[in-house]
């Protein structure tokens, strides 16, 4: 328990109650996102799997607003096929795969970043829902713990966007440790 306290004390003093002791938490699922919570989301994941000693697997999810596959049959309705052409579609298969090696790289430098420190790291980029991906993931890893960064949306903005840790919150089959945006490492 004195684990928990030293991460965890100073930014959710509630918290600690509810906590398990130290050592349960061996395989820390760090979910990120391409905002601002990234970097805070990373760090507190560091040092959580320091203070247990665990191991860590980075996920970042891509939702596709409009996948290839919506995009092809687009392509092949009869008023919409001048929208799609041939070049469009190569172009559109084109980005997809550019973002998702630009995914795999920085993911690889967050692995690498916790190997520098002493943490056994890998990475899965993923496309999808996020928050579905994110639940899936740790389902499959088996994750004793989803690190997951907030927002900050509330009300109408929450309903129309979503919410990934609202939806990771209320779906994983594993403890869940949501960073507030006023949080710091």
């Amino acid at each position: 328990m004195d684990k928990i306290k030293s991460v965890i004390a100073k930014d959710t003093p509630n918290v600690i109650a509810t906590l398990p002791k130290a050592g349960v938490y061996q395989k820390l699922l760090v979910a990120l996102d391409d905002g601002e919570t990234n970097e805070r989301v990373f760090q507190k994941s560091l040092a959580l799997a320091q203070q247990f000693e665990a191991k860590l697997m980075l996920v970042h999810c891509v939702q596709p607003s409009l996948g290839l596959s919506e995009s092809r049959t687009f392509a092949t309705l009869g008023g919409y096929s001048a929208l799609y052409s041939c070049d469009m579609l190569q172009l559109e298969q084109q980005a997809a795969e550019e973002a998702r090696a630009r995914l795999t790289r920085r993911l690889r430098s967050l692995s690498e970043r916790a190997s520098e420190v002493g943490i056994s790291a890998e990475f899965d980029p993923r496309n999808g829902d996020p928050g579905q991906e994110i639940c899936l993931a740790a389902n499959y890893w088996q994750a004793d713990l989803i690190v997951v960064g907030r927002r900050g949306r509330k009300g109408l903005s929450e309903m129309l966007l979503g919410s990934v840790s609202n939806y990771v919150l209320h779906n994983a089959n594993c403890s869940v440790l949501v960073l507030q945006p006023s949080e710091t490492p």
